[in-house]
Parts: structure tokens; sequence; C-alpha cells
């Protein structure tokens, strides 16, 4: 198996890594992540600038790109954003100029951004009880859904638009946001749509059921 960039630079070579008052890098790491998931504002910010102070700083970012997705996840999203673009022009800056460390005020902003974030481990939860899964030999089959005339198979079965809004368009947690019109479901239409619904295998909502309607009417006039 493939050594990660952190694995290697964990991994003793002759000496022990250690960060500028005698701390053992990986302990460092470890404390930073787990003073972020219990909101330890002060700690956390400590833990970074020690990482930071010690040359470690895109060691720091990357771990901190791990707590936004491990610890914050969906809960804030925008974690992973401001995070990992700080982290980019921070880069970005060092093609110019070889940067040994950054400001302490924008590594502590990080940390104490995520230490005050809310969290979610959800996306953690679920990655783990899929390893687990596919180290028991778990390799589910491709969903029905999911051919259609984008697909070969779907092609060769001859697939259209008409399946594709029948089926693959179909969308959970659906929002309708500002500027986009509800369906309107024209006059004389609505025993059309309800007689649909009721002979269709799957659940229709109002404009997918509209839209075949409208393709079925169209075949008849």
């Amino acid at each position: 198996m493939t050594e990660t960039e952190e694995q290697k630079l964990e991994k003793p070579h002759g000496f022990e890594l250690k960060t500028m008052n005698g701390y053992k890098l990986d302990e460092v790491v470890s404390a930073l992540q787990k003073e972020i998931r219990r909101g330890n504002e002060l700690m956390a910010q400590y833990w970074a600038i020690e990482m930071n102070e010690s040359g470690f700083w895109r060691y720091c970012f990357r771990r901190m790109q791990v707590i936004a997705g491990e610890d914050i996840g969906l809960a804030n999203p925008e974690a992973m954003i401001l995070v990992s673009s700080t982290f980019g022009a921070l880069l970005a800056q060092e093609r110019i100029k070889k940067v040994t460390r950054v400001d302490n005020n924008i590594i502590g902003l990080m940390a104490l951004y995520l230490a005050r974030s809310p969290k979610s481990r959800l996306v953690d939860y679920w990655g783990g009880i899929i390893l687990k899964r596919k180290e028991k030999g778990w390799i589910p089959d491709i969903p029905t859904y999911a051919i259609d005339q984008h697909t070969a198979k779907g092609r060769d079965m001859g697939m259209d638009d008409n399946d594709f809004f029948k089926e693959g368009s179909r969308i959970k947690n659906k929002k309708v946001i500002e500027g986009e019109a509800a369906v309107v479901i024209p006059r004389g239409f609505e025993p059309l749509i309800l007689w649909l619904k009721t002979r269709c295998p799957r659940p229709l909502d109002d404009g997918t059921s509209l839209y075949i309607i409208t393709i079925i009417l169209s075949f008849l006039t």
C-alpha cells in the first residue's frame, strides 16, 4: 500500500519528528483534531500555531481539510471551502517565494473557525460503513434507474427522454427556489394526472405527470 504524505512525514527515519517546543509531531496533530472536535478554541489555536512555527504549516492545513470533512461535514460545508481556498492561496504564494511559516493569525483563524463551527460526523460514519462492507466483499450492482439514454446499455435498450423524465430525473428533497415557478396544472388535466398516478407503478410528481400526459396527447392530436 502506498504511504500518504502524512504517513511518510510521521514515520521515523532514524529520528523522531518534533515541534519547536519538543512535542512529538503525531501527538500535536492528534491534539489539534481533538481540541477542534471538542470546541476548545484556545487550545485548538495553540496547536495550530505550534505546527506553524515549527515549519509544519502545510501539514496543519491538510489535517484541517480532513477535519472539515470528517468532523464538520454537512453541518457546515463552507468550512471545507474556507480551509481549502486559504491553503490554495498560500501555496500559490509559495510558488513565488518559499514560505517557511504563515502568519499566525491566518492559521489561527482556521483553527478557531473549525472549533467554533457546528459539527457532524455523518460523512465519516457512512465512509466507515462502506469500507467495512467492502472488506466483506460488498460490490453493489448498478441500479436500474441509472440505466437510461445517457449510458450505452440504455441506448441499446432504446431508452429516450420519456424514460429519463419518468425515472432518471426523479429527485428527493426538492426545494422550489426563488424565481422557479411551481407547476401549474391546466384546467381539465387533473383527471388525467390522477388516472396516470393511480396506474403508474412508481410515485410521480405533478410536473412529471403533466409532462407524460403532454407527450401522450401530442401523439393523439
